[in-house]
């Protein structure tokens, strides 16, 4: 089998934690060579989304059959955006805290995708969300972040499972259904795709023992993770999916 997982922070196999990837790919009994995480920090639902699908696409492309192929997605807040520009950009110094800026995806194309954030100040950043960022529009380009894989997934025969970091009101904005045309965009996606929880964050503070140094540290901590995945996307996996 083939893992392919994608996300945020909370999936970064880079974090300070071992974040639930790596627990998955522990309890599934792959190698390295058999586990591509493809998130990094603080990326929005865009580039996760981009991520993913290159590196699935990869590995058809290198002869992997479909169903040999696991992926699993958490997606990231709906705020978070990123712009591409067709030619190197590089930034002389991290402003923002952010994990890695700009991204290259391909590996072998010429342009850049700039990582924002709403409250970032890096010279992209305030022009977008001053003049182009409008607070629906983020939440249905999410939604269609989340169809768009969806629907590869779909027509290739993958396995997938996907969740959200945060309760899905919040990090898909879900909340606002009132809007017609997020209705509408949410209306395409399968939500039994996803982890019977609202987010990981919630279910951890209401199912496993918080404990962290930082009380305004959302992400949780190592031992949380391997509980999410023992106790949530395992019995998932094995149910829905057969794996």
């Amino acid at each position: 089998m083939i893992l392919v997982t994608g996300g945020c922070s909370f999936s970064d196999p880079a974090s300070s934690y071992t974040t639930w990837p790596i627990w998955l790919q522990q309890r599934l009994n792959l190698t390295d060579t058999q586990h591509y995480p493809t998130a990094i920090g603080a990326i929005g639902n865009g580039i996760i989304s981009r991520r993913v699908l290159f590196k699935v696409k990869e590995l058809l492309k290198s002869g992997i059959d479909p169903k040999d192929i696991l992926v699993g997605v958490m997606w990231s807040g709906c705020d978070r955006h990123e712009i591409y520009k067709s030619k190197d950009i590089s930034f002389k110094e991290n402003v923002d805290g952010w994990a890695k800026n700009p991204i290259r995806m391909p590996n072998e194309d010429k342009g850049s995708w700039i990582v924002l954030a709403h409250h970032w100040k890096h010279e992209f950043n305030i022009p977008y969300y001053k003049i182009a960022h409008d607070d629906i529009y983020s939440i249905v380009q999410s939604l269609e972040h989340v169809l768009r894989v969806q629907n590869f997934l779909e027509k290739y025969g993958i396995k997938y499972f996907m969740s959200t970091y945060l309760d899905k009101k919040v990090s898909l904005g879900l909340g606002r259904k009132d809007m017609p045309v997020v209705e509408a965009t949410a209306e395409m996606i399968d939500w039994n795709k996803f982890l019977p929880v609202d987010g990981e964050y919630e279910w951890c503070k209401e199912n496993s023992y918080w404990e962290t140094e930082d009380k305004f540290d959302l992400h949780p901590p190592s031992h949380q993770h391997m509980e999410f995945v023992d106790r949530v996307i395992i019995p998932h996996i094995k149910d829905r999916l057969g794996v």
